[in-house]
């Protein structure tokens, strides 16, 4: 899965945006970013979870880090730089599927139980 949030991340953006002062490097963090949070949680907390899609597979993750950009930076390029990681982690969001798992998508709207996942899912 690794090559794919990266890959289509950058493709969907490049094709979207149409930037090329779009920094790869930020949005492919943001593509990854999700996965880096929650699977080792996931992994290692498994009895609890029955899944490695948790707080960072949520629209509550990526919107948190849109605002804390907006409220950190000033406009300008280092804005622009780190907003890349809030439109990864959304393609992230996107490239997953997660309107299957609104429990988690949405959470903690809909409740704070995460939606159960099969390992398969987790790419490992």
């Amino acid at each position: 899965m690794l090559f794919w949030h990266l890959g289509a991340s950058i493709a969907i953006a490049r094709y979207t945006f149409r930037d090329e002062k779009m920094d790869l490097r930020f949005l492919a963090l943001g593509a990854l970013l999700p996965d880096i949070v929650d699977t080792p949680i996931g992994l290692a907390m498994w009895d609890s979870f029955q899944s490695v899609r948790l707080v960072a597979h949520s629209l509550l993750a990526a919107v948190a880090v849109m605002v804390l950009v907006l409220i950190r930076t000033r406009r300008g390029r280092p804005r622009r730089r780190w907003m890349a990681v809030a439109v990864g982690m959304l393609l992230h969001l996107f490239l997953d599927a997660m309107w299957d798992s609104q429990e988690t998508l949405l959470w903690p709207f809909l409740g704070t139980v995460f939606s159960e996942q099969a390992y398969a899912t987790a790419g490992a």
